[in-house]
C-alpha cells in the first residue's frame, strides 16, 4: 500500500533525519500529497500500474487515509484534485464525506 512510507523509504529517511537532529521522530508531522479523482461511485483500481494513487469513492479515499494514519502515523493530507469534477463538487465530497468519515474512524480506533 505505502511503498514509500515503509523502513526503506521516506518515512525511514525521515525518522533517521529525525535522530540525527536530537529530535523525536513523533515531533515531526507526516503529511501527504494526494493527486486524485474524487469519484462518485467506486473505482475498480485505486492505483496505477507503478502503485501510485490516482482515487476512488469517497469510502476508498477514506480507507486509504485512515490507514495512513492508523498505520504510519499520518498528520495531514493534502488534496490536489484530478479528474473532470468541479473544484466545488470535490472539495464538497472532501470536506462533507471524506474528513469526517476518517475523523471518525481514528476515533473509534483510539476507544
Amino acid at each position: 500500500m505505502w511503498g514509500l512510507v515503509g523502513e526503506g523509504g521516506a518515512w525511514g529517511r525521515q525518522r533517521d533525519l529525525a535522530g540525527a537532529a536530537v529530535r523525536k521522530p513523533a515531533d515531526v508531522a507526516t503529511i501527504y500529497n494526494f493527486p486524485g479523482v474524487i469519484t462518485s461511485r467506486p473505482l475498480g483500481r485505486v492505483r496505477d500500474d507503478d502503485g501510485r494513487w490516482v482515487g476512488g469513492s469517497p469510502e476508498q479515499w477514506i480507507e486509504e487515509l485512515t490507514g495512513a494514519v492508523l498505520e504510519y502515523g499520518a498528520s495531514g493530507f493534502i488534496l490536489f484534485p484530478r479528474g473532470d469534477e468541479s473544484f466545488e463538487v470535490v472539495l464538497k465530497r472532501w470536506s462533507q464525506e471524506v474528513v469526517p468519515a476518517i475523523r471518525t474512524a481514528i476515533g473509534q480506533a483510539a476507544g
